[in-house]
């Protein structure tokens, strides 16, 4: 009789890394859309205070985007 045990644990294996990549996607999705979105405020802005705000919001964002990466 063969053992199963091996092959099971190789596709939990699998699996797990099924998930994190699925994450980890997600996570690029939307790093992709806040910084399309960053930059249509950026370049809809109707005057410099606008423009400043939009600039810091997206200076923001690329912080938290190093914060996550440096975290890895």
């Amino acid at each position: 009789m063969a053992d199963i045990t091996e092959p099971a644990a190789e596709l939990r294996n699998i699996n797990l890394n099924l998930e994190k990549l699925n994450k980890t996607i997600q996570n690029s999705a939307t790093i992709v859309y806040r910084g399309i979105i960053s930059a249509a405020k950026i370049q809809s802005a109707q005057n410099d205070y606008q423009r400043n705000t939009a600039i810091k919001e997206a200076d923001d964002f690329l912080d938290e985007i190093n914060q996550i990466w440096r975290k890895r």
